[in-house]
């Protein structure tokens, strides 16, 4: 389907009341067409409908409304072409394929439990680690409503005032550093809001959402970030992160419970972080 088209298609899903809440361009690998379509392996279209799916690229879209999987299909009409063109004329199945076209052009989700593993499948939702530092908690409002803009489900949430202790075991690495005693009487000096987030690429979103440790840097550099708008200098930068879902996955289970079954196969290795941050947890 050329761009056109696309964006002519977007336009009548939008003006369906759908909000598109992701999209994705991608080209699937003749294996994963066929792994996405394996219920209908065995059948005398599967070979061709695993060819045309793998053919070129596509773009997986995630609709949010009320009815949404009953409505999409709705507004998809029947799968047969020539059906579709006879009986609903203003369908989108009709009004976007091709006259020679061997399949629909246009997919949708059966069942909201289909939906949900189809989602899942192109839209794969990772969890991370964030932390709302005590020289921030009384601006929650606003880091959480920015928090949520760029995509991101609040999956849990947990206010706490950590006491020393927890504060040392939660930046271990940093130990024998001469910010070590500052960074964790900080931390246990107040309340702090710890929250599981959860989104596709979390981690690295989370991490350019807060925005270089140093808040002057990330002034210059991403004034829109959390730590330009909120952080009071490098240990007083407002948020914290984990450097990768494993990590994240430790302090989550040690500050805030179990995580979901999903999600038990973390990593080795210790919280904390190299100074800068790059291989580790943020400070």
């Amino acid at each position: 389907m050329c761009i056109s088209l696309v964006d002519e298609m977007l336009e009548k899903v939008q003006e369906a009341g759908f909000e598109i809440a992701m999209q994705k361009e991608l080209t699937l690998t003749r294996e994963q067409a066929a792994e996405f379509y394996k219920e209908h392996e065995g059948k005398e279209y599967f070979e061709s409908l695993c060819n045309t799916m793998s053919s070129g690229p596509m773009l997986a879209l995630c609709l949010a409304r009320e009815d949404a999987v009953s409505g999409w299909r709705d507004k998809l009409g029947p799968t047969e072409l020539q059906e579709a063109k006879e009986t609903q004329p203003e369908c989108l199945r009709s009004m976007f394929s091709e006259e020679d076209a061997a399949h629909n052009p246009l997919h949708g989700s059966a069942t909201l439990e289909e939906a949900e593993k189809e989602l899942q499948y192109f839209f794969p939702k990772e969890k991370t680690l964030a932390i709302i530092k005590p020289n921030a908690i009384d601006s929650r409002v606003a880091i959480i409503e920015k928090i949520k803009e760029a995509g991101f489900n609040i999956s849990l949430s947990k206010e706490t005032t950590l006491t020393k202790e927890m504060a040392e075991q939660l930046y271990s690495e940093h130990k024998g550093k001469d910010f070590f005693e500052d960074l964790t009487g900080l931390m246990s000096n107040g309340p702090s809001l710890f929250m599981v987030l959860s989104r596709e690429d979390a981690v690295s979103g989370w991490r350019a959402l807060m925005g270089p440790l140093d808040p002057e840097e990330a002034k210059k550099e991403n004034p829109n970030s959390i730590r330009a708008l909120f952080g009071e200098s490098m240990l007083a930068n407002a948020v914290h992160g984990s450097s990768t879902a494993e990590k994240a996955q430790k302090v989550i289970q040690t500050f805030i419970g179990e995580v979901p079954e999903e999600e038990e196969e973390g990593g080795e290795g210790g919280e904390g972080a190299t100074e800068n941050g790059a291989d580790g947890e943020d400070t």
